[in-house]
Protein backbone atom coordinates (compact mmCIF):
# COMPACT_ATOMS: atom_id res chain seq x y z
CA UNK A 1 0.00 0.00 0.00
CA UNK A 2 3.17 2.36 0.72
CA UNK A 3 4.41 2.44 -2.59
CA UNK A 4 1.31 2.40 -4.58
CA UNK A 5 0.86 5.61 -2.46
CA UNK A 6 3.92 6.77 -3.60
CA UNK A 7 3.15 6.29 -7.33
CA UNK A 8 -0.12 7.36 -7.07
CA UNK A 9 1.12 10.75 -5.87
CA UNK A 10 4.48 10.84 -8.82
CA UNK A 11 1.57 10.34 -11.43
CA UNK A 12 -0.58 13.04 -10.04
CA UNK A 13 2.25 15.66 -10.01
CA UNK A 14 3.57 14.08 -14.04
CA UNK A 15 -0.13 14.67 -14.92
CA UNK A 16 -0.41 18.25 -13.73
CA UNK A 17 3.17 19.62 -15.68
CA UNK A 18 1.12 18.16 -18.98
CA UNK A 19 -1.74 19.91 -18.34
CA UNK A 20 -0.10 22.94 -17.66
CA UNK A 21 2.23 22.45 -21.24
CA UNK A 22 -1.24 21.47 -23.04
CA UNK A 23 -3.62 24.50 -21.76
CA UNK A 24 -1.28 26.71 -23.83
CA UNK A 25 -1.84 26.42 -27.28
CA UNK A 26 -2.68 29.68 -28.84
CA UNK A 27 -0.46 32.23 -26.80
CA UNK A 28 2.66 31.55 -29.32
CA UNK A 29 -0.04 34.02 -31.96
CA UNK A 30 -0.31 37.38 -30.91
CA UNK A 31 -1.03 36.67 -27.06
CA UNK A 32 -4.08 37.89 -26.92
CA UNK A 33 -4.85 37.00 -23.54
CA UNK A 34 -2.83 39.79 -22.08
CA UNK A 35 -3.53 43.01 -21.01
CA UNK A 36 -1.12 44.60 -23.02
CA UNK A 37 -2.88 43.64 -26.12
CA UNK A 38 -5.48 46.25 -26.34
CA UNK A 39 -2.63 48.87 -25.34
CA UNK A 40 -0.47 47.90 -28.18
CA UNK A 41 -3.01 47.73 -30.74
CA UNK A 42 -4.95 50.91 -29.49
CA UNK A 43 -8.68 50.97 -28.24
CA UNK A 44 -11.02 49.65 -31.46
CA UNK A 45 -14.44 51.74 -30.30
CA UNK A 46 -12.28 55.29 -31.12
CA UNK A 47 -13.64 57.48 -33.84
CA UNK A 48 -10.78 58.93 -35.60
CA UNK A 49 -12.12 62.26 -37.01
CA UNK A 50 -8.83 63.89 -38.36
CA UNK A 51 -7.18 62.46 -41.54
CA UNK A 52 -3.61 63.25 -42.64
CA UNK A 53 -3.36 63.50 -45.97
CA UNK A 54 -1.19 60.72 -47.86
CA UNK A 55 2.40 60.85 -48.25
CA UNK A 56 3.49 60.27 -51.45
CA UNK A 57 5.66 56.93 -52.26
CA UNK A 58 9.00 56.46 -54.39
CA UNK A 59 7.75 54.11 -56.68
CA UNK A 60 11.61 53.34 -57.24
CA UNK A 61 12.14 52.30 -53.96
CA UNK A 62 13.20 48.81 -53.18
CA UNK A 63 10.74 46.85 -51.20
CA UNK A 64 11.78 45.03 -48.20
CA UNK A 65 12.45 41.60 -47.88
CA UNK A 66 8.77 39.41 -46.58
CA UNK A 67 9.82 37.53 -43.15
CA UNK A 68 8.89 34.32 -43.04
CA UNK A 69 8.11 34.96 -38.91
CA UNK A 70 4.25 35.92 -38.61
CA UNK A 71 4.37 39.68 -37.15
CA UNK A 72 1.74 38.55 -34.69
CA UNK A 73 4.60 36.16 -33.02
CA UNK A 74 7.13 39.38 -32.24
CA UNK A 75 3.79 41.07 -31.57
CA UNK A 76 3.03 38.28 -28.39
CA UNK A 77 6.61 38.52 -27.45
CA UNK A 78 7.24 42.32 -27.50
CA UNK A 79 3.81 42.60 -25.83
CA UNK A 80 4.67 39.71 -22.93
CA UNK A 81 8.09 41.47 -22.23
CA UNK A 82 6.66 44.85 -22.00
CA UNK A 83 4.32 43.01 -19.40
CA UNK A 84 7.37 41.89 -17.81
CA UNK A 85 9.19 44.62 -17.08
CA UNK A 86 8.23 48.17 -16.18
CA UNK A 87 9.76 50.11 -19.33
CA UNK A 88 9.46 47.47 -21.99
CA UNK A 89 12.40 44.98 -23.93
CA UNK A 90 14.43 48.02 -25.10
CA UNK A 91 14.80 49.10 -21.21
CA UNK A 92 16.83 45.71 -20.49
CA UNK A 93 18.36 45.62 -24.12
CA UNK A 94 16.01 43.10 -24.98
CA UNK A 95 15.07 42.39 -28.87
CA UNK A 96 11.46 40.96 -30.55
CA UNK A 97 11.20 37.45 -29.31
CA UNK A 98 10.06 34.62 -27.18
CA UNK A 99 10.52 33.89 -23.43
CA UNK A 100 14.06 32.84 -22.93
CA UNK A 101 16.05 33.10 -19.82
CA UNK A 102 15.30 30.96 -16.73
CA UNK A 103 11.50 32.19 -15.33
CA UNK A 104 11.29 34.70 -18.54
CA UNK A 105 12.08 37.99 -19.57
CA UNK A 106 13.57 39.31 -22.40
CA UNK A 107 17.47 39.32 -21.02
CA UNK A 108 20.04 39.08 -22.73
CA UNK A 109 22.06 37.64 -19.43
CA UNK A 110 22.87 33.77 -19.21
CA UNK A 111 23.70 33.36 -15.62
CA UNK A 112 20.97 32.30 -13.31
CA UNK A 113 21.05 31.23 -9.56
CA UNK A 114 18.88 30.49 -7.04
CA UNK A 115 18.66 29.84 -3.13
CA UNK A 116 16.48 27.87 -1.00
CA UNK A 117 15.20 26.89 2.62
CA UNK A 118 13.85 23.57 2.38
CA UNK A 119 11.06 22.33 5.06
CA UNK A 120 11.19 18.86 4.57
CA UNK A 121 9.75 16.04 5.98
CA UNK A 122 10.99 12.08 5.96
CA UNK A 123 7.98 8.98 6.24
CA UNK A 124 7.81 7.29 8.73
CA UNK A 125 10.53 4.74 9.18
CA UNK A 126 9.95 1.17 10.23
CA UNK A 127 11.67 -0.51 13.04
CA UNK A 128 10.30 -3.00 16.21
CA UNK A 129 9.62 -1.49 19.80
CA UNK A 130 12.71 -0.49 21.43
CA UNK A 131 11.35 1.71 24.66
CA UNK A 132 7.98 -0.09 26.28
CA UNK A 133 6.69 1.60 29.64
CA UNK A 134 3.49 0.56 32.31
CA UNK A 135 1.99 3.28 34.13
CA UNK A 136 2.02 0.23 36.93
CA UNK A 137 5.40 -0.01 38.26
CA UNK A 138 4.74 -3.81 39.52
CA UNK A 139 3.75 -4.70 35.63
CA UNK A 140 6.18 -5.45 33.31
CA UNK A 141 6.16 -3.80 30.14
CA UNK A 142 5.89 -6.45 27.86
CA UNK A 143 5.22 -5.69 24.06
CA UNK A 144 3.55 -7.51 22.49
CA UNK A 145 1.34 -8.45 25.91
CA UNK A 146 -2.34 -8.98 25.93
CA UNK A 147 -2.44 -10.06 29.41
CA UNK A 148 -1.90 -6.63 30.93
CA UNK A 149 -3.35 -3.39 29.43
CA UNK A 150 -1.71 -0.11 29.70
CA UNK A 151 1.40 -0.91 28.68
CA UNK A 152 2.65 1.28 25.47
CA UNK A 153 5.60 1.79 22.99
CA UNK A 154 7.41 4.89 23.59
CA UNK A 155 9.93 4.26 20.71
CA UNK A 156 9.90 2.42 17.71
CA UNK A 157 6.83 -0.08 17.22
CA UNK A 158 3.46 -0.14 15.16
CA UNK A 159 4.01 3.53 14.42
CA UNK A 160 7.22 3.36 13.56
CA UNK A 161 9.96 5.94 13.99
CA UNK A 162 8.75 9.73 12.87
CA UNK A 163 11.15 12.34 12.32
CA UNK A 164 10.60 16.32 13.28
CA UNK A 165 10.79 18.49 10.49
CA UNK A 166 13.93 18.75 8.52
CA UNK A 167 15.71 21.81 8.04
CA UNK A 168 18.15 22.00 5.27
CA UNK A 169 18.75 24.05 1.94
CA UNK A 170 19.28 23.90 -2.07
CA UNK A 171 21.29 26.21 -4.29
CA UNK A 172 20.93 26.14 -8.36
CA UNK A 173 23.28 27.96 -10.50
CA UNK A 174 24.05 27.73 -14.04
CA UNK A 175 24.51 29.69 -17.34
CA UNK A 176 23.21 29.40 -21.03
CA UNK A 177 25.60 28.99 -23.75
CA UNK A 178 24.05 31.49 -26.19
CA UNK A 179 22.46 34.70 -26.67
CA UNK A 180 19.43 32.78 -27.41
CA UNK A 181 19.27 30.63 -24.27
CA UNK A 182 19.28 27.32 -26.13
CA UNK A 183 21.43 25.15 -24.18
CA UNK A 184 22.95 25.58 -20.97
CA UNK A 185 24.66 23.38 -18.24
CA UNK A 186 23.97 23.48 -14.23
CA UNK A 187 24.60 22.45 -11.04
CA UNK A 188 22.53 21.67 -7.65
CA UNK A 189 23.75 21.39 -4.30
CA UNK A 190 21.44 20.30 -1.03
CA UNK A 191 21.30 18.81 2.13
CA UNK A 192 18.66 18.01 4.99
CA UNK A 193 19.80 17.79 8.13
CA UNK A 194 18.39 17.30 12.12
CA UNK A 195 16.43 14.47 11.27
CA UNK A 196 16.58 13.55 14.53
CA UNK A 197 13.79 11.72 16.75
CA UNK A 198 14.92 10.99 21.18
CA UNK A 199 13.22 9.41 23.74
CA UNK A 200 15.09 9.15 27.15
CA UNK A 201 13.62 7.43 30.31
CA UNK A 202 14.22 7.28 33.78
CA UNK A 203 13.54 5.19 36.57
CA UNK A 204 14.87 6.02 40.46
CA UNK A 205 12.88 2.99 42.15
CA UNK A 206 9.22 4.52 41.80
CA UNK A 207 6.55 3.91 38.75
CA UNK A 208 6.25 3.59 35.89
CA UNK A 209 8.01 0.96 34.63
CA UNK A 210 10.04 0.53 32.02
CA UNK A 211 11.51 -1.80 29.68
CA UNK A 212 13.32 -2.74 26.53
CA UNK A 213 10.97 -5.63 24.65
CA UNK A 214 12.24 -8.62 22.86
CA UNK A 215 11.25 -12.13 21.98
CA UNK A 216 13.60 -14.42 23.89
CA UNK A 217 14.17 -17.94 21.84
CA UNK A 218 16.06 -19.29 24.70
CA UNK A 219 12.96 -20.13 27.01
CA UNK A 220 13.22 -23.13 28.60
CA UNK A 221 11.38 -25.51 27.95
CA UNK A 222 8.07 -26.66 30.04
CA UNK A 223 8.95 -27.65 33.58
CA UNK A 224 10.20 -31.41 34.15
CA UNK A 225 11.56 -31.72 30.35
CA UNK A 226 14.47 -31.62 29.29
CA UNK A 227 16.79 -28.67 29.24
CA UNK A 228 18.41 -29.39 26.17
CA UNK A 229 15.36 -29.56 24.28
CA UNK A 230 13.99 -26.88 21.81
CA UNK A 231 13.67 -23.38 22.77
CA UNK A 232 10.01 -22.57 22.71
CA UNK A 233 10.22 -19.04 23.14
CA UNK A 234 8.62 -16.31 25.10
CA UNK A 235 8.12 -12.62 25.10
CA UNK A 236 11.08 -11.54 27.49
CA UNK A 237 11.94 -8.00 29.20
CA UNK A 238 15.29 -6.23 29.54
CA UNK A 239 13.71 -3.83 33.55
CA UNK A 240 14.81 -0.42 33.64
CA UNK A 241 12.14 0.26 36.47
CA UNK A 242 10.41 -2.60 37.88
CA UNK A 243 9.14 -3.76 41.30
CA UNK A 244 10.46 -7.14 41.22
CA UNK A 245 8.89 -8.20 44.67
CA UNK A 246 10.46 -9.51 47.49
CA UNK A 247 12.16 -6.53 48.24
CA UNK A 248 13.82 -5.86 44.94
CA UNK A 249 13.35 -3.01 42.59
CA UNK A 250 15.45 -2.57 39.15
CA UNK A 251 16.55 1.37 38.79
CA UNK A 252 17.86 2.56 35.41
CA UNK A 253 17.80 4.08 32.42
CA UNK A 254 17.23 4.03 28.59
CA UNK A 255 17.89 6.43 26.02
CA UNK A 256 17.16 5.57 21.89
CA UNK A 257 17.81 7.95 19.24
CA UNK A 258 17.33 8.18 15.89
CA UNK A 259 18.99 10.43 13.07
CA UNK A 260 18.21 10.78 9.23
CA UNK A 261 20.83 12.87 6.71
CA UNK A 262 20.30 13.59 3.11
CA UNK A 263 22.86 15.35 0.70
CA UNK A 264 22.55 15.71 -2.62
CA UNK A 265 24.96 16.92 -5.47
CA UNK A 266 23.80 17.12 -9.74
CA UNK A 267 25.28 18.26 -13.22
CA UNK A 268 22.85 18.79 -15.92
CA UNK A 269 22.89 20.22 -19.09
CA UNK A 270 19.36 21.89 -20.56
CA UNK A 271 18.17 22.10 -24.09
CA UNK A 272 15.10 23.62 -24.78
CA UNK A 273 12.27 21.96 -26.63
CA UNK A 274 9.75 24.48 -27.56
CA UNK A 275 8.84 28.19 -26.23
CA UNK A 276 6.04 30.64 -27.50
CA UNK A 277 5.60 34.13 -25.63
CA UNK A 278 5.30 33.15 -22.13
CA UNK A 279 5.86 29.01 -22.07
CA UNK A 280 9.02 27.24 -22.49
CA UNK A 281 9.84 23.41 -21.65
CA UNK A 282 13.88 22.20 -21.18
CA UNK A 283 15.20 18.73 -21.44
CA UNK A 284 17.09 17.86 -18.46
CA UNK A 285 20.05 15.38 -18.31
CA UNK A 286 22.50 14.77 -16.25
CA UNK A 287 24.25 13.16 -13.61
CA UNK A 288 23.64 12.56 -10.11
CA UNK A 289 24.83 11.97 -6.58
CA UNK A 290 22.86 10.81 -3.45
CA UNK A 291 23.66 10.30 0.15
CA UNK A 292 21.11 8.99 2.62
CA UNK A 293 21.95 8.10 6.56
CA UNK A 294 20.36 6.12 8.88
CA UNK A 295 20.89 5.61 12.16
CA UNK A 296 19.62 3.69 15.69
CA UNK A 297 21.76 4.04 18.64
CA UNK A 298 20.03 2.52 21.94
CA UNK A 299 22.02 2.50 25.14
CA UNK A 300 20.92 2.01 29.06
CA UNK A 301 21.84 0.86 32.44
CA UNK A 302 19.76 -1.31 34.50
CA UNK A 303 20.35 -1.64 38.55
CA UNK A 304 18.58 -4.60 40.34
CA UNK A 305 18.47 -2.54 44.03
CA UNK A 306 18.05 -4.83 47.49
CA UNK A 307 15.37 -2.73 49.58
CA UNK A 308 17.35 -2.75 52.88
CA UNK A 309 15.59 -0.79 55.72
CA UNK A 310 13.65 1.36 53.51
CA UNK A 311 16.38 2.32 51.06
CA UNK A 312 17.58 0.77 47.62
CA UNK A 313 20.78 -0.93 47.80
CA UNK A 314 22.23 -1.89 44.93
CA UNK A 315 23.15 -5.41 43.57
CA UNK A 316 24.61 -5.76 39.96
CA UNK A 317 24.65 -3.33 37.40
CA UNK A 318 23.93 -3.91 33.79
CA UNK A 319 25.02 -1.47 31.06
CA UNK A 320 24.84 -1.50 27.12
CA UNK A 321 24.77 -0.02 24.12
CA UNK A 322 23.48 -1.01 20.76
CA UNK A 323 24.26 0.96 17.56
CA UNK A 324 22.60 -0.05 13.77
CA UNK A 325 23.91 2.52 10.97
CA UNK A 326 22.64 2.25 7.51
CA UNK A 327 24.37 4.16 4.74
CA UNK A 328 23.20 4.52 1.20
CA UNK A 329 25.47 6.44 -1.62
CA UNK A 330 23.73 6.94 -5.00
CA UNK A 331 25.71 7.78 -8.22
CA UNK A 332 23.83 7.63 -11.43
CA UNK A 333 22.27 9.63 -14.04
CA UNK A 334 19.27 11.97 -14.64
CA UNK A 335 16.67 12.37 -17.54
CA UNK A 336 13.24 14.88 -17.19
CA UNK A 337 11.21 17.84 -18.09
CA UNK A 338 11.14 21.89 -16.96
CA UNK A 339 8.52 23.65 -17.68
CA UNK A 340 7.98 27.42 -16.88
CA UNK A 341 4.81 29.39 -17.77
CA UNK A 342 5.28 33.46 -17.00
CA UNK A 343 2.35 35.21 -16.33
CA UNK A 344 3.13 39.58 -15.90
CA UNK A 345 5.00 39.05 -12.32
CA UNK A 346 4.13 35.90 -11.82
CA UNK A 347 5.98 32.41 -12.73
CA UNK A 348 4.72 28.99 -12.40
CA UNK A 349 7.55 25.63 -12.76
CA UNK A 350 7.48 22.38 -12.74
CA UNK A 351 10.59 20.05 -12.43
CA UNK A 352 9.76 16.67 -13.04
CA UNK A 353 12.66 13.49 -13.76
CA UNK A 354 13.99 10.54 -12.43
CA UNK A 355 17.35 9.49 -11.48
CA UNK A 356 18.48 6.54 -12.44
CA UNK A 357 21.65 3.92 -10.93
CA UNK A 358 23.83 2.28 -8.53
CA UNK A 359 23.04 2.54 -4.75
CA UNK A 360 25.72 0.86 -2.35
CA UNK A 361 24.20 0.03 0.79
CA UNK A 362 26.15 -0.58 3.77
CA UNK A 363 24.79 -1.97 7.26
CA UNK A 364 26.94 -1.60 10.03
CA UNK A 365 25.90 -3.26 13.78
CA UNK A 366 28.05 -3.11 16.77
CA UNK A 367 27.69 -2.99 20.58
CA UNK A 368 28.74 -2.68 23.73
CA UNK A 369 28.06 -4.16 27.37
CA UNK A 370 29.30 -4.92 30.92
CA UNK A 371 28.07 -6.27 34.18
CA UNK A 372 28.92 -5.13 37.81
CA UNK A 373 28.65 -6.93 40.90
CA UNK A 374 28.21 -4.97 44.32
CA UNK A 375 30.90 -2.72 44.94
CA UNK A 376 31.87 -1.78 41.41
CA UNK A 377 34.06 -4.85 40.77
CA UNK A 378 33.67 -5.65 36.97
CA UNK A 379 32.39 -8.99 36.78
CA UNK A 380 32.39 -9.31 32.80
CA UNK A 381 32.24 -7.29 30.04
CA UNK A 382 31.82 -7.82 26.21
CA UNK A 383 31.93 -6.61 22.99
CA UNK A 384 28.21 -8.04 22.32
CA UNK A 385 25.22 -5.78 23.22
CA UNK A 386 21.40 -6.35 24.07
CA UNK A 387 19.95 -6.34 20.44
CA UNK A 388 23.73 -6.67 19.19
CA UNK A 389 25.14 -9.93 19.50
CA UNK A 390 26.12 -12.61 16.90
CA UNK A 391 24.81 -10.49 13.92
CA UNK A 392 27.38 -7.83 15.00
CA UNK A 393 29.62 -6.53 11.75
CA UNK A 394 29.86 -4.82 8.59
CA UNK A 395 27.94 -5.57 5.93
CA UNK A 396 27.49 -4.74 2.41
CA UNK A 397 25.86 -4.62 -1.48
CA UNK A 398 24.96 -2.87 -4.55
CA UNK A 399 21.49 -2.41 -5.71
CA UNK A 400 19.83 -0.90 -9.10
CA UNK A 401 17.66 2.13 -7.58
CA UNK A 402 15.79 4.57 -9.45
CA UNK A 403 14.37 7.75 -7.84
CA UNK A 404 11.61 10.25 -9.19
CA UNK A 405 11.89 14.14 -8.18
CA UNK A 406 9.09 15.76 -8.70
CA UNK A 407 8.71 20.07 -8.10
CA UNK A 408 6.66 23.07 -8.64
CA UNK A 409 6.99 26.69 -7.59
CA UNK A 410 5.03 29.52 -7.90
CA UNK A 411 7.13 33.04 -8.04
CA UNK A 412 6.66 36.78 -8.14
CA UNK A 413 8.98 38.85 -9.69
CA UNK A 414 9.71 41.80 -7.45
CA UNK A 415 12.67 43.55 -9.56
CA UNK A 416 13.89 42.75 -12.98
CA UNK A 417 16.35 40.54 -12.00
CA UNK A 418 15.01 38.67 -8.84
CA UNK A 419 11.96 36.58 -7.98
CA UNK A 420 11.00 34.93 -4.57
CA UNK A 421 9.40 31.45 -5.03
CA UNK A 422 7.45 29.09 -2.71
CA UNK A 423 7.03 25.35 -4.04
CA UNK A 424 7.07 21.92 -2.82
CA UNK A 425 8.87 19.01 -3.85
CA UNK A 426 8.86 15.57 -3.46
CA UNK A 427 11.73 12.76 -3.69
CA UNK A 428 11.55 9.15 -3.57
CA UNK A 429 14.04 6.18 -3.28
CA UNK A 430 12.64 2.81 -4.88
CA UNK A 431 15.53 0.79 -3.14
CA UNK A 432 17.09 1.93 0.46
CA UNK A 433 18.52 0.43 3.50
CA UNK A 434 17.34 1.31 6.33
CA UNK A 435 18.15 1.29 10.21
CA UNK A 436 15.30 -0.21 11.73
CA UNK A 437 14.71 -2.69 9.19
CA UNK A 438 17.72 -4.34 10.37
CA UNK A 439 17.30 -4.87 14.31
CA UNK A 440 16.51 -8.42 14.81
CA UNK A 441 14.75 -8.25 18.60
CA UNK A 442 15.33 -11.79 18.79
CA UNK A 443 17.75 -12.55 21.12
CA UNK A 444 19.14 -15.59 23.77
CA UNK A 445 18.50 -14.54 26.76
CA UNK A 446 21.87 -16.72 28.31
CA UNK A 447 23.67 -13.61 26.55
CA UNK A 448 22.16 -11.24 28.53
CA UNK A 449 23.47 -9.98 32.05
CA UNK A 450 25.81 -12.16 33.84
CA UNK A 451 25.99 -14.54 30.77
CA UNK A 452 26.92 -11.80 28.66
CA UNK A 453 29.64 -14.16 26.82
CA UNK A 454 28.26 -17.68 27.83
CA UNK A 455 27.20 -20.13 24.85
CA UNK A 456 24.24 -19.63 23.02
CA UNK A 457 21.41 -21.95 22.57
CA UNK A 458 20.22 -20.48 19.36
CA UNK A 459 21.92 -18.87 16.70
CA UNK A 460 19.96 -15.56 17.22
CA UNK A 461 19.87 -12.73 16.40
CA UNK A 462 20.99 -12.94 13.02
CA UNK A 463 21.36 -10.14 9.90
CA UNK A 464 19.41 -10.18 6.25
CA UNK A 465 19.12 -7.20 4.08
CA UNK A 466 15.60 -5.82 4.21
CA UNK A 467 15.16 -2.56 2.22
CA UNK A 468 12.40 -0.98 1.16
CA UNK A 469 11.11 2.38 -0.91
CA UNK A 470 11.73 5.59 0.78
CA UNK A 471 10.52 8.87 0.43
CA UNK A 472 10.51 13.16 1.51
CA UNK A 473 8.67 15.83 1.10
CA UNK A 474 8.47 19.53 2.01
CA UNK A 475 8.37 22.83 1.16
CA UNK A 476 10.75 25.19 -0.85
CA UNK A 477 11.47 28.83 -0.17
CA UNK A 478 14.01 30.54 -1.73
CA UNK A 479 15.10 33.64 -4.26
CA UNK A 480 15.88 33.44 -8.05
CA UNK A 481 18.29 35.89 -9.70
CA UNK A 482 19.05 36.03 -13.73
CA UNK A 483 21.48 38.30 -14.80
Amino acid sequence: MKRTNIWLTVAAVLAGTVSAWAGEPGQAQGYKNSVGYTAHVGDLSETQHTHTPPVPQATNAPRPMASSVPQSYYTGCDTACDELYDDGCDSIGGKSGCLTGLFGGQSRGRTWGRVEALLWWAEDRDSPALISSNENFGVRPVVPDFNNSGTSVLFGGQDGIQSDMMVGNRIDFGSYLDDDHTYGIGGRIYGLWNGANTVSVNSNGSGPSYGVPFFDTAALPPLGGDPLGIAIGTFGLLPIGLDLGGGQVVTGNVTATSELDFIGSEVYGRALMARTADFRVDLIGGYTFHSLDDSIHLSGRSTVNNTVAGNLSPANIYDFSDAFEAENTFHGGQIGFETQVVKGRFMFSSLTKVHLGNMNQRVRIDGSSRYETVGGATLVAGDRGLLVQGNEGVYERDSFTFAPEANVKLGYRVCKCATVNVGYSLMMWSDVALAGNHIDNRIDSTRTEAGINAPTRTNTPTFEFDTDSFFMHGLDLGLTFTY
